[in-house]
């Protein structure tokens, strides 16, 4: 009978600390989106601020498709899987993407450095006077506006997190990718030609 109590009382204890942890991460998550987008205003005489490119995610076997140059000055950083391999610039075609539904769905990943763990919220909208945001899939999940992430994600945790995705693009122009952490807000700016 001993034994049954302590089973019970540890799957109960097991399921409130679940629950705790869900409520914890979502209240993060809520805390994220509070913060106001912080994409730069685009007139339309100006030119896309696009970003550079850098070496700042190591080759490990869960990474996948960055090309090399990833953006961002982290800990999260984006990889634009359909920009040219040797391209530092955010910049990419949209002739060769596939073309679902009202966008464009390019592939995307997120590489997270090691040192960083909680959540993370990335939202994107297009730079200038329509500002139409953009939506994300991950996981097989429905495209949303918003994309959640809990970093990390691999095991042993001192390897890097990430995340391959979708990310869809409307038409051509000049995007604005906001990358929310607990400690950091990050702006990635990118170009679809």
């Amino acid at each position: 009978m001993a034994i049954f109590r302590i089973a019970i009382t540890t799957a109960v204890v097991g399921i409130l600390m679940t629950g705790g942890e869900v409520r914890g991460l979502a209240d993060e998550w809520s805390s994220l989106g509070d913060r106001p987008l912080a994409l730069p205003d685009l007139r339309p005489d100006q030119p896309c601020p696009i970003n550079t490119g850098r070496l700042a995610v190591p080759s490990q076997p869960q990474i996948f498709g960055g090309g090399g140059f990833w953006f961002g000055e982290g800990p999260v950083f984006l990889g634009l899987f359909w920009k040219a391999a040797d391209e530092t610039q955010a910049v990419f075609r949209l002739d060769p993407i596939p073309r679902s539904g009202n966008g464009y769905r390019a592939k995307t990943g997120w590489a997270i450095d090691p040192s960083y763990s909680g959540p993370i919220l990335i939202r994107a909208r297009a730079l200038g006077l329509a500002g139409t945001p953009l939506v994300f899939s991950a996981s097989g999940r429905p495209p949303e506006p918003a994309l959640h992430l809990k970093a990390p994600n691999v095991s042993p945790a001192t390897l890097w997190s990430f995340w391959p995705s979708s990310m869809w693009v409307p038409a051509h122009g000049c995007y604005g990718v906001q990358l929310d952490t607990l400690s950091t807000t990050d702006v990635v700016v990118f170009e679809a030609t």
